[in-house]
């Protein structure tokens, strides 16, 4: 059974506004950079890692996004891996 492997990138935003952006989501900051008043730059990519098996999924859990999602299991593994074995 092989590890599955996710890749974590992070990327700086920075926003411009006239007034200060209070409890707007990420969504709808970036869709007032395109169609509002917002001013938006992406300043830097940070980093572009692998995270690999039990890492993964504790990123996984951060993120509040399934395991099912990205086929990995509770181990680490690949569940569309050919040699997967259930725990």
């Amino acid at each position: 059974m092989k590890k599955k492997t996710l890749y974590k990138t992070v990327v700086t935003l920075e926003f411009l506004s006239d007034e200060p952006i209070n409890e707007m989501s990420l969504e709808d900051m970036v869709y007032q950079a395109s169609e509002g008043d917002l001013s938006l730059r992406t300043k830097d990519k940070v980093s572009d890692k692998p995270i690999i098996g039990k890492m993964a999924v504790k990123a996984l859990a951060e993120h509040g996004t399934d395991l099912e999602f990205f086929n990995i299991d509770s181990r680490g593994y690949d569940t569309q891996d050919d040699d997967y074995e259930d725990e």
